[in-house]
């Protein structure tokens, strides 16, 4: 229900949530394995739209980061993440309510550089959506409400 409101934003609402409700190392593969299940639901409409060529820069900084978000996960103090948690939650409302978005050039670097961030906190605090849309994704905010995933 929660994903039908927010979209890619879900993990912005739930991240905190479930770090106060199961702690930090639940949380993150909780909200992963949530996304995947919803991905799975949208993948089949959205590929054939999606810009394979710019959406690959975000790929290649994503993979080597996530893992290197997952071992802070696990090295750093739990209240220490749930505080990172908040930020990142809070930072990006902030920048997604400000109407805030990187609109430099997206170049190979910039995307490979988002895709790093994104992945960095993916695997720390579950929320990866965020640095990819406001930092450099070409989609118009309309195309990113969640209801635009249930047409």
């Amino acid at each position: 229900m929660i994903r039908g409101f927010t979209g890619f934003g879900t993990p912005l609402f739930l991240a905190p949530t479930y770090a106060v409700l199961f702690g930090p190392a639940a949380t993150v593969p909780l909200i992963i394995l949530q996304e995947i299940g919803a991905t799975l639901l949208t993948i089949r409409d959205a590929w054939p739209r999606a810009d394979h060529r710019e959406m690959s820069g975000f790929l290649l900084g994503c993979i080597p980061t996530m893992p290197i978000g997952a071992a802070l996960l696990g090295i750093l103090d739990p209240n220490l993440v749930k505080k990172v948690m908040s930020f990142i939650t809070l930072a990006f409302v902030a920048a997604l309510w400000s109407g805030w978005r990187y609109r430099g050039p997206r170049t190979v670097p910039v995307r490979v550089g988002l895709g790093a961030l994104s992945g960095l906190t993916t695997g720390l605090a579950g929320i990866g959506g965020p640095p990819v849309v406001t930092g450099g994704a070409r989609w118009p905010l309309r195309l990113l409400r969640g209801g635009y995933e249930f047409r």
